[in-house]
């Protein structure tokens, strides 16, 4: 990858640019050349008509008519190429925006009922300003939520496979945006998912096959009088025809019914569909070496060209839409059976493909989400690839909280080599929350297969608890210390004996007094040695803290904070050792909640 994204971000908007404008000019041209073909055309058989002996204005007037149809296919394929070159400036807007400040543009994705999940709620996964708001980059409601999975249930196996598959896929950047922007064409792709999987459990008959005869018998018929109408206009001949037309027609009606039931099962998506083929045709097109990139195109081509088929279902879809256009209907149909053998097309389509279409759509699903995470990686070209590790590590050098601007990033180092649990203090506001999701979302995405942001990490694959707010609740008459204990006892049932756990704490047991707390706290660390967990726990109370002193399971490390001219100020930097500067008063000073005059007199 030669060019950094931004340098990318920036050609390819002046491309875009370029081309927009170009392609406005000729929908122009191509408007104002179907007006006119069609006013000639007009034109030339009104003056027919006045004149039958001029047999050659009738031709003229079908020359017309022609060209009015080829300026019109022209213009609606240009009119949908614009449109999708503003689809494709939005989404390198936006990555701009990010790139170059955070900005995020999107609806915050929500699940809700997380309380009881290992660690979502406490690293904030979900919601304003979260990680998958970060990460997501897919086109619909369906490729988040499979991205808010991924999130929620994390596969330690094949890290290394996954690295290599997003850092491949983070190569194809032109490709990749162009997915993005075909993918807005796509309309409620949950809704959208649903018919598709009822229509595929629900069989039906175009018509039956003695239809065939009388289909050949009409059209015969209503081609043999229009040749005769073409070379001799007379009004016997022109009644014969409409004859012919009105019986073709009087079979189309006749299925009318199973052709109604059938738009109501699936009308409606014709759009969408089109923009599955080609996001299809796109994803098969890709080149991968990577053991999961050419996994994925097996399990995609496994049951023939997925794009070719959903191409011909899109177009046997649009045949259903144009039965609205009343002309179309009429003319065409009263000619040839063509709306007929093409809902017997979408019949036999549904017999052999049906079945498959659920498979194909849970498969863009699935890349939409690759794609969040491939550009995510080249996003934070300044991030390092983890190294995975069969022993119980987790060592890292200048490690940051991964959605922070860099101006406010602040990397530490940390190695439990040495100790099974950590105990981490430090005065109020000094960073030590924030660590502790520094720590749990860098092994969050380390699993995931992605960079993180430090300059050296080496971890075993965790499983990945956490108890840092537990809340109180009123509904069920809970406590705000039950709640903490009953988290607790969670997340000790749910660790793995078959593999370890990594379990983040932030001050436990707040909701009961102060000696109470300590005595709980250092007893549930004891506790903890026996089990299968390495850990970190954040606490104000330093006789927590000496347990590393006592103790070779458990090591200290703090944050420290400092006074100048009456200003509390942090560095935010990773100390080894325990904190033994407090700052409560400092802070109450600072924000006028503190009696000076009571402190002198007293």
């Amino acid at each position: 990858m030669t060019k950094t994204l931004a340098d990318f971000l920036q050609d390819s908007l002046e491309k875009n640019k370029i081309e927009s404008r170009k392609a406005k000019q000729r929908l122009r041209l191509y408007s104002i050349l179907r007006v006119l073909s069609f006013l000639m055309a007009i034109s030339f058989f009104y003056s027919y008509v006045g004149h039958p002996q001029e047999g050659y204005l009738v031709y003229l007037s079908l020359l017309c008519l022609i060209l009015f149809f080829v300026f019109l296919g022209l213009y609606l394929d240009l009119k949908s190429h614009y449109q999708y070159l503003g689809y494709l400036r939005i989404e390198l807007d936006d990555e701009g925006a990010y790139l170059e400040k955070q900005e995020l543009r999107r609806k915050p994705f929500q699940i809700k009922g997380l309380s009881a999940h290992p660690y979502a709620e406490d690293l904030n996964l979900f919601g304003t300003n979260s990680l998958h708001l970060h990460l997501d980059r897919s086109f619909d409601e369906r490729g988040a939520e499979h991205l808010g999975r991924l999130l929620l249930n994390l596969e330690p196996n094949g890290i290394i496979e996954k690295q290599e598959f997003y850092e491949e896929l983070a190569q194809e950047r032109e490709q990749n945006f162009h997915i993005r922007a075909l993918g807005h064409r796509v309309r409620d792709s949950k809704e959208l998912y649903q018919k598709l999987k009822n229509w595929e459990t629900i069989a039906f008959s175009a018509f039956p096959n003695w239809y065939y005869p009388l289909m050949a018998l009409g059209t015969l018929a209503a081609l043999y009088f229009l040749v005769q109408l073409f070379f001799a206009f007379d009004a016997q001949t022109f009644q014969k025809l409409t004859y012919a037309a009105g019986f073709n027609l009087l079979l189309l009606l006749s299925r009318i019914k199973v052709i109604r039931q059938q738009q109501y099962l699936i009308g409606e998506i014709n759009s969408s569909m089109q923009a599955y083929a080609a996001i299809i045709g796109e994803l098969e097109s890709f080149d991968f070496k990577s053991t999961l990139g050419q996994s994925f195109l097996k399990n995609l081509m496994k049951d023939g060209k997925a794009s070719t088929e959903i191409k011909r279902l899109a177009s046997y879809l649009a045949s259903l839409d144009q039965m609205s256009n009343a002309v179309v209907l009429m003319v065409v149909n009263g000619l040839f059976p063509y709306h007929l053998l093409r809902f017997k097309a979408l019949e036999k389509w549904h017999k052999g493909q049906a079945v498959n279409l659920a498979h194909w759509l849970n498969l863009i699903k699935e890349f939409e989400a690759h794609l969040s995470l491939a550009n995510y990686v080249d996003v934070h070209s300044d991030f390092s690839w983890p190294e995975p590790s069969v022993n119980l590590d987790f060592e890292a050098e200048d490690l940051a909280h991964p959605l922070m601007p860099p101006k406010s990033a602040v990397g530490n180092s940390i190695s439990m080599a040495q100790s099974k649990l950590l105990i981490l203090t430090g005065s109020n506001m000094s960073g030590k929350s924030t660590f502790l999701r520094t720590v749990g979302l860098n092994l969050l995405l380390f699993q995931m297969g992605l960079k993180v942001r430090a300059k050296h990490f080496k971890a075993y694959p965790f499983q990945l608890l956490s108890s840092m707010s537990p809340n109180d609740d009123l509904n069920e008459n809970r406590s705000y210390f039950q709640a903490e204990i009953l988290r607790l006892r969670q997340l000790t049932q749910a660790m793995n004996p078959e593999r370890y756990s990594f379990l983040i704490m932030d001050e436990i047991l707040r909701g009961t007094n102060s000696a109470d707390k300590k005595s709980g706290t250092r007893n549930f660390l004891l506790r903890l040695r026996k089990d299968p967990t390495l850990g970190i726990l954040a606490t104000h109370d330093i006789e927590i803290a000496d347990l590393a002193e006592e103790d070779e399971h458990f090591g200290a490390y703090f944050f420290e904070s400092r006074v100048e001219q009456k200003e509390l100020m942090f560095d935010y930097i990773l100390r080894p050792g325990v904190c033994r500067t407090p700052n409560a008063n400092l802070l109450m000073r600072r924000y006028d909640l503190f009696d000076e005059n009571l402190e002198d007199n007293e």
